[in-house]
């Protein structure tokens, strides 16, 4: 294999500017802020969510499926199936997305920790 010029790694573009992801945590921030104005506690972010307010999370049945199955090859104790769930809307929301699809589900799995079992 031959080398690389480091000039040429270096002039590589580094991902999305930060003034675009900025924005789109924002309109993250605003679909959460839309979605908890209706609850009857006040809670700000999916991460606040109670296992209650979990229920009313729009998920396609595709989704669901691949997070069972996940929470079944990768043994998840009820607190990681919940929090993948809460991570999963968090990147729907990201994506501006009503329902939580397959791919979201799956991104929020990648994040977990790896266990040396």
């Amino acid at each position: 294999m031959e080398n690389i010029d480091c000039e040429k790694l270096s002039g590589m573009p580094s991902g999305e500017e930060s003034s675009s992801i900025r924005e789109r945590i924002k309109k993250a921030r605003d679909i959460q802020y839309e979605r908890f104005q209706k609850m009857s506690r006040p809670i700000k972010t999916n991460s606040e969510m109670n296992v209650k307010d979990l229920d009313t999370i729009l998920i396609k049945p595709e989704a669901k499926n691949i997070l069972i199955e996940s929470a079944k090859k990768f043994s998840f104790s009820p607190r990681s199936y919940h929090r993948t769930l809460k991570l999963a809307r968090t990147i729907a929301d990201l994506d501006e997305k009503e329902e939580i699809e397959s791919h979201h589900i799956l991104e929020a799995v990648q994040y977990r920790p790896k266990l040396n079992l």
